[in-house]
């Protein structure tokens, strides 16, 4: 019976504790009863903070890939490309995606569709947001160099070919039919066997076609390649000629990659600098490289000028240290933020977080005190708050020190299906402290 009582009033004092924003001196009796409730408190926290954590991800559950899953190049550069604020993106649209969905070809055989003359790829896209907005779609499918040994297969065929994709809008995979005469043409290109030393990346738009299936619902995404020679006019099998999927690994497999958006302006992507203090091109080492006097330095300069002036002076060296001290205690216990790095190692999420490791989030801690800095940024509330609470503390308690300035992450992970998702969260990264 204890226990269960334990469990109802566990979330009640977690919710008590959170909703605090400043901290208060706690009873004796309230310490003890922490002490005693505190393995059940941390058991009962620790669920509830893995639930927000879910529904901030957009995850039903934490996943759990296979060691097969190894990330598309193509998706790793997104990755950097976006992170770092360089992405190009399609010149057709000014909005940048906020996320983008690498979908894995499911490797699924099909007995009805003839081997020897298309390809078929599958893809499960239930996991494109119905309510966010396609900014473009592409189908990434490699070509591996072809080597034909039967020379009447080039004299009949050639060496050029059009490769041409199909797409149908299905809803029920398990009596799949092959592709008939209805086949919607979404993208072709033209290519030469003869040309192709290395492997290579032929990419395919399909926006039309995603946005069919997000449009209805759907959540399989099935797409046809054929292959026909420009001599002879006649389909030729995409195997024969550098498209077969015998023996692929994970990250060679035909990807399906969805940018979407949700409309939302979002705010800036804190770019990843776990060494900016290090970094050669930094504020702090450009000064030692040049010769021109910093302001900074001159500054300094002043101050050292009139701490000699005051010690010639002599008569108030004593109040002038307090002072100076005093000043300094009180500047360091202020508002202000402080480092808090966030280790997905730790959190056990390094098996399914591809990049990055981990960041830092930082968080606010300090008393605000009156007068308040201009730089904290004070609401009207908070002035007069911290006004009566430096004239009788029992009238209101001190303003509280919390963020007023967030910016965003993002995240490259593999998903509960094995994708390869790239997102981008807002509210992140403390950038800003003030009182409130």
């Amino acid at each position: 019976m204890k226990s269960l009582g334990l469990l109802f009033f566990s979330p009640i004092l977690l919710l008590t504790s959170v909703e605090s924003c400043c901290q208060q001196p706690s009873s004796g009796l309230k310490r003890k009863w922490e002490l005693w409730t505190r393995p059940v408190l941390r058991k009962r926290a620790m669920e509830i903070a893995q639930k927000r954590l879910l529904n901030i991800l957009g995850l039903d559950d934490f996943p759990k890939p296979g060691r097969h899953v190894i990330p598309h190049k193509f998706m790793l550069e997104i990755y950097r490309n976006l992170s770092s604020g360089n992405y190009k993106g399609n010149k057709v649209s000014d909005m940048l995606p906020n996320s983008v969905v690498g979908i894995v070809d499911q490797e699924r055989s099909d007995n009805s569709a003839t081997p020897t003359s298309q390809q078929v790829f599958y893809f499960n896209v239930s996991n494109v947001h119905s309510s966010h907005t396609v900014l473009g779609a592409q189908l990434r499918v490699l070509r591996l160099p072809t080597l034909i040994k039967d020379k009447s297969f080039t004299e009949q065929h050639g060496t050029a070919y059009r490769a041409k994709l199909y797409g149908k809008h299905v809803t029920d995979i398990p009596n799949f039919v092959p592709f008939g005469s209805n086949l919607e043409l979404l993208d072709s290109f033209a290519f030469d066997i003869s040309d192709l030393s290395h492997e290579q990346w032929n990419v395919f738009t399909v926006k039309k076609a995603v946005e069919k299936s997000q449009k209805a619902q759907s959540k399989l995404q099935v797409l046809e390649l054929r292959v026909e020679s420009l001599t002879s006019g006649e389909l030729v099998p995409p195997e024969l000629v550098g498209f077969s999927k015998t023996g692929r690994l994970y990250n060679k497999h035909a990807l399906l990659v969805v940018f979407t958006t949700d409309g939302k302006s979002g705010q800036p992507i804190r770019k990843p600098a776990p060494d900016e203090n290090k970094a050669p091109g930094n504020a702090m080492s450009s000064a030692k490289r040049t010769g021109v006097p910093q302001e900074k330095d001159s500054q300094l300069e002043h101050t050292r000028v009139r701490r000699d002036l005051r010690s010639k002076s002599g008569g108030n060296n004593k109040k002038t240290r307090r002072g100076t001290k005093s000043r300094r205690r009180r500047k360091k216990d202020s508002c202000r933020r402080k480092p808090l790095l966030v280790d997905f190692n730790q959190l056990g999420w390094s098996d399914w977080v591809i990049a990055p490791r981990g960041y830092s989030a930082y968080f606010c801690q300090g008393l605000c005190e009156f007068p308040i800095d201009n730089h904290l940024k004070p609401t009207n509330h908070a002035t007069v708050q911290t006004i009566l609470n430096s004239v009788a503390p029992s009238l209101a308690p001190q303003a509280c020190c919390s963020p007023n300035k967030f910016s965003a992450i993002s995240i490259l992970f593999v998903d509960s299906n094995e994708n390869i998702v790239y997102k981008k969260y807002d509210d992140m990264v403390v950038e800003r402290c003030g009182c409130k």
